[in-house]
């Protein structure tokens, strides 16, 4: 297998960043890098960063490297993600929004997805968001959206089991 970069582009969001960082870092894929590609925060940002990636990971020997990238100016998550690419040296980009946390094993099963279907432009995980009751929704699952208004057509229910669902929607987490 290859080495992945997880990109994280970030700005002043230092609390959810943490549970983001941590998820990536307990990964059961082990050559992996995670850059924190931040757009200029004004917060805590660079030093919670710099906390985490001195903190070792107790699942993981060796830890994944763990890098923080600023962006020359604010420019949104487009010249984030485009500064921590620029950056990254792994052979596979993952971009994640930092407000998502991973499954331990999503890397992995990413990669093979992408083994898989050679072909594939981008292979993304199913997103699930977690409804303040604590019920969990399918957001990405077999997506598909307007490339005009950037609206989503449909929204699917995931079943228990999902293995190469095809999606054109994954605007948060997607593997290339």
């Amino acid at each position: 297998m290859a080495k992945v970069s997880i990109i994280i582009p970030t700005y002043n969001r230092e609390e959810m960043l943490a549970k983001c960082i941590e998820s990536c870092l307990a990964q059961d894929f082990r050559d992996i890098e995670v850059i924190v590609a931040d757009d200029c925060s004004t917060d805590g940002t660079r030093s919670q960063v710099e906390s985490l990636a001195q903190t070792p990971t107790q699942t993981q020997t060796p830890a994944p490297a763990l890098r923080y990238v600023r962006t020359p100016r604010n420019g949104m998550s487009a010249l984030a993600r485009n500064t921590g690419a620029a950056a990254a040296k792994g052979e596979w980009l993952f971009f994640l929004d930092d407000d998502n946390v991973l499954a331990p094993s999503c890397v992995r099963e990413l990669l093979a997805a992408a083994v898989r279907h050679p072909g594939t432009g981008l292979v993304a995980p199913l997103t699930m968001n977690v409804l303040p009751d604590g019920s969990r929704r399918a957001w990405t699952y077999s997506e598909d959206y307007n490339r005009w208004t950037s609206r989503t057509l449909s929204v699917h229910t995931a079943p228990e089991s999902v293995v190469d669902s095809p999606t054109t929607y994954s605007p948060n987490a997607f593997m290339v």
